[in-house]
Order: C-alpha cells, then structure tokens, then sequence
C-alpha cells in the first residue's frame, strides 16, 4: 500500500470527502467515495477468515448503465461493467476499484 502510486493519489484525492458505508452484511462489508474526477472509490472487505463472493451493485453506488472499472491494488483495468461486479475477496482481504461512468 505504501508504495502503490494509484492507492496513494485516490488517497490524496482533492476533492477530500471521506467514503460512506454503502452496504454491511456479516462479514462482508462496501464503501465508497466519491473522487474530483467524478469517478468514486470502492472499498470491499471481507472479515471472514476464508475466501467470500462479494457482489458489488453499481446501482447501489448510484451509476445507471454501463462502467468502466479498475482494480487498484493490481493496476488491471477491468473493462465495462454492467449492473454489477463480483469479486471473490480472500479471507481478511480487500478489494479497491475506482469506478467511472
């Protein structure tokens, strides 16, 4: 984390507003914020020990339509999204997208 380029600029972002809890459900829980750039940061963790699906509903983040997405802490671009993205997170792991429409 400390030395990954993109985890630190969506850190430092300027527009300053911290994430909201969008969803919590066990051990699962999603967060996000939105960037200056108008894209939003999702944060999803798993708290479980092991492996766990996580089903992120783009509407729930308040995007209608297609998205593109990319997965910050492996600097992959995930392409164009619709509805929803399923990530399988490990256990105690996170999962960190910046999502643009």
């Amino acid at each position: 984390m400390l030395t990954n380029r993109e985890v630190i600029a969506m850190d430092s972002d300027r527009l300053g507003k911290q994430a909201d809890g969008v969803r919590a459900e066990g051990s699962q829980e999603i967060w996000a914020r939105p960037l200056a750039d108008g894209s939003k940061a999702v944060g999803t963790f798993n708290r479980f020990d092991w492996q766990q699906t996580i089903d992120v509903d783009l509407r729930e983040l308040g995007f209608k339509g297609s998205v593109k997405a990319r997965d910050i802490w492996v600097a992959k671009d995930l392409g164009t999204l619709t509805n929803k993205y399923v990530a399988h997170v490990p256990g105690h792991g996170v999962l960190l997208l910046k999502v643009t429409q």
